[in-house]
């Protein structure tokens, strides 16, 4: 089952390369995607980094090669116990991995740089992708956008976060949004180009979760009130099990981490 899934995944997504519109992609095409399945439900933060230095540049895969261990479990494995169980710079008195909540952005940024070692690559940064003073949803759109590409054209496929919001209006609490589950994922492709008038653009990502080669689109819709960038990505499930039937849901682009 380890070697039948990432080929699987290659293989499904390899005749879509070329999809209209997606003319800027990762520079290794032919890398079996990390299903962090193979090592726990929470392991999408270090599934993630291995996607993106698999699939980028010869710099960055060399500093994806240079991580220990045996196989993409083995090398999970290895940035958990070896990163990921350091205590957090961010978050007082919490590790930076653990089982229940997996790892936030600014940690997954420290792993990252911690990762590069003596590796002559940029350095990585993180950006949380809400509407600033001036912005609307389309600027933030654009800004996105350069921002992904920016980090694609370094060799550097982007690890984005998405987290999935639902709206309860049960009787007798609050109505509001709560956040039911954060994931990340790898965008491997996407336009070079969005016009500054364009409302949404397409991309293509590498889902942790079964390393599984995806399509979806990411969206200026200001019509739900958030701050943020909405993501049609509806073959991933992302938190689905944890929405309620009186609930609905959606999407949300928060933050990107990349070579920009």
């Amino acid at each position: 089952m380890y070697r039948l899934l990432p080929v699987l995944a290659v293989l499904a997504g390899s005749a879509a390369w070329a999809a209209p519109g997606l003319d800027l992609a990762a520079p290794n095409r032919q890398f079996a995607p990390v299903n962090q399945l193979l090592l726990s439900e929470n392991a999408c933060g270090p599934a993630a980094l291995l996607n993106a230095y698999g699939f980028g540049s010869e710099k960055w895969r060399k500093v994806g090669s240079a991580i220990p261990g045996e196989g993409a479990r083995g090398q999970m494995y290895y940035i958990i116990r070896a990163h990921g169980l350091h205590p957090s710079r961010h978050l007082p008195e919490r590790l930076r991995w653990d089982r229940k909540n997996g790892v936030n952005l600014l940690d997954l940024t420290d792993i990252a740089n911690e990762l590069r070692g003596r590796q002559v690559v940029p350095q990585v940064r993180s950006e949380v992708l809400v509407l600033g003073k001036r912005e609307d949803h389309r600027k933030l759109l654009v800004r996105a956008h350069e921002r992904l590409a920016k980090s694609l054209k370094k060799g550097l496929p982007p690890v984005v976060s998405l987290r999935r919001m639902a709206y309860s209006a049960t009787p007798g609490e609050s109505p509001g949004w709560r956040v039911v589950h954060g994931h990340f994922v790898v965008v491997v492709a996407l336009p070079a180009k969005v016009d500054r008038k364009a409302t949404s653009f397409p991309i293509r990502y590498v889902d942790p979760w079964g390393g599984r080669i995806l399509d979806g689109r990411i969206r200026a819709d200001g019509a739900n009130g958030f701050p943020t960038l909405l993501a049609t990505v509806p073959s991933s499930k992302i938190g689905v099990d944890r929405v309620r039937k009186t609930e609905r849901s959606i999407v949300t682009l928060s933050a990107a981490i990349g070579a920009f």
